[in-house]
């Protein structure tokens, strides 16, 4: 009951704490910098996924898991003390003032129902991360152990590969494919990239190959999915657009949650 309780609590807190990150963004780097700005934010989370296991797992094994759960809360610290020291120039509007939180997400949902450009990328992005990002990787287990017939360390490099593909795309692709103006083509080709990778990485028997696809694959994961935010942002005026952020990280969020389910077989459940 306890577990179930605390995975309320962090799912509450994500579901308020994504759109507003994601909103602050815009305020902190400005619209014109938006792109960059989600870059670097996502370089910074790549990074973490990467280093955090490591040191995670020398902690667990020389302190235990309590002390890497307490360290790990203490690091917030810092987060907390950043966010009280920096000041954004946020635009002011008229009509920003108290509205409840069922007004808020009604206006949100009506400015995607009214905006066609809008309801296309929310459509995209289910599709994208349903069937490019969730199902593949969160069958990742099952094939380090039922395909490779490795064990947890098999499991820890493909983890490894995709965060190390994700960084590489971070800090070499993505900075090029921004200066590009036509978004639609630049996500085409990052599709059709991922499509090609995760198909060989789909009748894999080996683990070089495996580990070379997954990699591979997500170089153009950080394209897809940071020219998709930038774009819903860009098409969201400011009134709103914490809004529609909202919504696209719930879309977003449930995207992999129905993905996930979709990987659960019938005797595991």
């Amino acid at each position: 009951m306890t577990t179930q309780l605390l995975s309320f609590l962090l799912g509450t807190v994500n579901a308020l704490d994504v759109p507003a990150q994601q909103t602050f963004m815009g305020d902190l780097a400005g619209m014109v910098d938006i792109k960059p700005a989600l870059n670097l934010n996502v370089m910074v989370l790549q990074s973490g996924r990467i280093v955090g296991p490591a040191l995670a797992g020398l902690i667990v094994s020389r302190l235990g898991i309590a002390s890497a759960f307490w360290l790990n809360g203490l690091s917030f610290l810092a987060v907390i003390a950043s966010l009280i020291l920096v000041r954004a120039h946020q635009e002011k509007h008229p009509h920003s003032g108290q509205v409840s939180p069922l007004r808020s997400v009604a206006e949100g949902v009506r400015y995607v129902r009214a905006t066609p450009r809008l309801q296309d990328m929310f459509i995209f992005i289910v599709l994208v991360m349903f069937f490019f990002f969730s199902v593949p990787y969160n069958i990742l287990p099952a094939v380090a152990d039922k395909l490779l017939g490795g064990d947890a360390a098999i499991l820890g490099l493909l983890l490894a590969s995709v965060s190390v593909g994700g960084l590489t795309s971070l800090l070499i692709v993505v900075p090029i494919v921004q200066s590009f103006k036509r978004n639609g083509l630049v996500m085409t080709v990052a599709l059709l990239w991922l499509a090609f990778w995760i198909t060989v990485f789909a009748h894999s028997n080996s683990l070089q190959l495996s580990l070379l696809a997954l990699g591979m694959a997500n170089l153009g994961g950080p394209v897809v999915g940071n020219t998709a935010m930038a774009l819903v942002q860009l098409m969201s005026p400011p009134l709103v657009r914490g809004r529609v952020v909202a919504l696209y990280a719930a879309v977003n969020s449930g995207s992999q949650m129905l993905a996930a389910l979709s990987c659960v077989s019938p005797a595991s459940s």
